[in-house]
């Protein structure tokens, strides 16, 4: 999923062109960071949460869309809709 959401993103902030080879060595980058950040979570998680405990990522998933600064995981119409 962080392949074509950063294509899409790169895209929609520079050009398509950028979107095409920028967005694809981001999206490869940020897939190897995410699963990174999931093996130590799944390592981690016995151990008791710490005081001030934060995400490993920010944001935290990548259904966060960062143009409208809100979760979008809607298909579509608003969930008011059903």
């Amino acid at each position: 999923m962080e392949l074509p959401k950063n294509i899409y993103e790169t895209s929609i902030e520079e050009n398509i062109s950028k979107g095409i080879t920028v967005g694809v060595i981001k999206g490869l980058g940020m897939s190897f960071i995410r699963t990174g950040a999931g093996v130590y979570e799944m390592v981690t998680f016995f151990a008791p949460i710490p005081d001030g405990y934060e995400p490993v990522l920010n944001p935290e998933t990548i259904f966060y869309n960062k143009f409208t600064n809100v979760m979008s995981l809607k298909l579509k119409g608003d969930i008011n809709d059903y």
